[in-house]
C-alpha cells in the first residue's frame, strides 16, 4: 500500500521523520530564551514525560505495527516497539505546544504523518500521540507550575517528590523481595517509625530528625502527629503486603505513591473545578494523579489492572476521611482499595 514511495521522495520523508529531534532541541532553547537554565530543563522534563507516557501505553496495548497486520505494508525504518501510540508524534506536537507558533505546529503534523508514510504507525497512532502530547504539554509547561517553587509551596513540593520517592522505594522492595522480607522490613519500618513519633510528640529533639521534619513536614503535622505521613503510608504498605497477592500490593503501594503526589503538585496550581463531595480536592489534581498512577503501573502489569487500579485510585481519592472523632489517611485507604479491586479482576 505505501510501496510506491518514489525513492527521491522517501529520504527526505526520512529526513523529516528524524527532524524529531531538532525540533526537540528548538524547544529547549525557547525555554532558555524565556526562563534560562530553569526553562531549558523544564522542558526537558516536559518532554521525558511525555516520552514515559508514550512508553507506558506502549507497553500497556502492544499493538503491532502496520507491516505485521497488514499486507503490502513495508516498513522503510526498522522499529521494535509497538505501534500505539507515536512517540515521534507525541514529542512533536508536545514541543510545538511549547513553541506555540503555526509554523511548528506544522513542523509537527508533518513528522506525524511522515511516521504512517514510512509504514511504521497507522493514522490513529500519530492522531492519538498529537493529542497526548498536545494536552500532557499544555498542562505541565504552564506558568503556574512555577508557582510550585515559590517560598509559599516549597515544602509541599518538597513533601510529595519525599512522598513519591520513598512510596517507590517501597513498591519495588515488594517487587525484588519475598514475602517475608518485605513482611518484615515493613512491619520494622513502622515500629521505628511510629516509635519515633511518639518520642517527638513528647518534645523529645533529635537533631537529624528536627532537620527532615523541618524539611518535608508541614508545621501543623509536627505538632499533632510527627512523620504522619511515613508513618501511614507504612501502614497501608504493611497491611496490602500481608493482605493481598504480591503483585496486587505492588501495584496498590506504586500507585498510591505516583498517583498521589501527581494529583496534590498538579492539582494545586491548575486545579480550579471542586469535587462536590470534597471541596478540598480538584478534578484536574484527580485525572492527573489517576493517569500518572496508570503510567506507573502500565509497564508491569496488564492493562486491565492497570487501568481498574487508575480508576479506583481515582474514585477513592477523591473523598475526604476525616471524621469528628477518627481520621483515615489516603496513604491507609488508598492502596487497600486498589488491592481489593486488582485481586477481585
Amino acid at each position: 500500500m505505501n510501496g510506491g514511495v518514489p525513492e527521491g521522495a522517501l529520504d527526505y520523508v526520512l529526513a523529516l521523520s528524524e527532524s524529531i529531534y531538532l525540533l526537540c532541541v528548538v524547544a529547549l532553547f525557547y525555554g532558555f530564551q524565556k526562563r534560562k537554565l530553569k526553562g531549558a530543563v523544564w522542558v526537558m522534563l516536559v518532554l521525558v514525560l511525555v516520552y514515559v507516557a508514550v512508553g507506558a501505553m506502549k507497553v500497556s496495548f502492544a499493538e503491532p505495527r502496520p507491516a505485521l497486520l497488514i499486507e503490502g505494508i513495508q516498513a522503510f525504518v526498522a522499529e521494535t516497539t509497538p505501534s500505539f501510540p507515536s512517540a515521534h508524534s507525541s514529542l512533536a506536537f508536545a514541543s510545538a505546544a511549547i513553541l506555540a507558533t503555526p509554523i511548528a505546529y506544522l513542523w509537527a503534523a508533518l513528522i506525524a504523518l511522515s511516521r504512517v508514510v514510512l509504514g511504521v504507525h497507522f493514522p490513529h497512532d500519530i492522531i492519538f500521540g498529537a493529542i497526548l502530547g498536545y494536552a500532557l504539554s499544555k498542562v505541565l509547561y504552564n506558568p503556574k507550575m512555577f508557582s510550585l517553587f515559590t517560598k509559599k509551596n516549597i515544602l509541599e513540593t518538597r513533601r510529595q517528590i519525599f512522598h513519591a520517592f520513598f512510596g517507590i522505594i517501597l513498591a519495588f522492595t515488594i517487587y525484588f523481595t519475598e514475602w517475608q522480607t518485605y513482611v518484615l522490613l515493613f512491619a520494622l519500618m513502622l515500629f521505628s517509625s511510629a516509635a519515633l513519633s511518639y518520642s517527638i510528640k513528647k518534645q523529645k529533639r533529635l537533631p537529624t530528625v528536627s532537620w527532615v521534619l523541618k524539611t518535608f513536614e508541614r508545621e501543623k503535622d509536627i505538632r499533632d502527629l510527627p512523620l504522619k505521613g511515613t508513618v501511614f503510608i507504612l501502614m497501608g504498605t504493611l497491611l496490602v503486603s500481608l493482605i493481598f497477592s504480591k503483585e496486587a500490593a505492588f501495584v496498590s503501594v506504586l500507585m498510591i505513591a505516583v498517583g498521589d503526589s501527581v494529583s496534590t503538585l498538579l492539582g494545586r496550581p491548575l486545579g480550579s473545578l471542586k469535587h462536590f463531595h470534597n471541596p478540598l480536592k480538584t478534578i484536574e489534581g484527580t485525572i492527573a494523579g489517576s493517569f500518572a498512577a496508570y503510567v506507573a503501573a502500565a509497564f508491569f502489569v496488564p492493562l486491565n489492572i492497570a487501568v481498574v487500579g487508575a480508576i479506583v485510585f481515582g474514585i477513592v481519592e477523591s473523598f475526604d476521611f476525616r471524621g469528628r472523632h477518627i481520621y483515615f489517611d489516603d496513604n491507609l485507604i488508598v492502596p487497600l482499595a486498589i488491592g481489593l479491586a486488582i485481586s477481585l479482576i
